[in-house]
């Protein structure tokens, strides 16, 4: 599955599930991991691949990372959860890539008792406001087609269909060939 990267039984993960989220409990629980996650991690196109505990104490890593991050977190408190991948064009050309090519772009996706939660934690709350991003899905998930730049324009255009990420053969081709693709 996810091992290498989603490294479960690490001290700092369980420590930190059981410490920072023990007084709620259900979706309360997910929604807080997800906007810890999302506002406590900065936001960065260039970290390069880390481990989910690497990221938590780093405090800071890109789109995969910081998904990487929620899915360890919520499946370590025992919810149902997978990554997502879908190929995505970033319509400003700055945020993401400045060649106009498709890259992946990785969400969590949460099904909680039948219903299903798109989380994407990649942008932290200071750079969605420094970048003058918004997403009409505010604590409700950030779904990837919520995010408007630039008065209202889509920030993405997807391409394709999400597809389950279900090995590390991904993030491992991720690991080399990233930032090569936002050259």
């Amino acid at each position: 599955m996810l091992q290498c990267y989603c490294d479960y039984g690490h001290d700092t993960i369980v420590n930190y599930g059981t410490n920072c989220f023990k007084h709620v409990l259900g979706i309360d629980r997910i929604n807080m991991i997800f906007m810890d996650v999302k506002n406590s991690i900065n936001y960065s196109r260039f970290a390069p691949m880390q481990k989910a505990s690497e990221t938590l104490v780093m405090g800071r890593g890109t789109n995969a990372d910081k998904c990487i991050l929620l899915y360890t977190l919520v499946k370590n408190e025992g919810f149902d959860c997978s990554i997502y991948k879908v190929n995505v064009i970033d319509n400003s050309n700055t945020f993401i890539s400045r060649t106009g090519k498709s890259v992946p772009w990785f969400y969590v996706g949460v099904d909680f008792f039948g219903m299903k939660i798109d989380f994407d934690p990649s942008f932290d709350r200071s750079f969605m406001w420094a970048a003058g991003i918004t997403n009409k899905g505010m604590n409700k998930g950030y779904d990837l087609t919520g995010y408007k730049f630039n008065g209202g324009q889509n920030l993405f255009t997807l391409i394709g269909k999400p597809e389950q990420v279900t090995d590390d053969k991904v993030f491992k081709a991720l690991d080399r060939n990233f930032n090569l693709a936002l050259a």
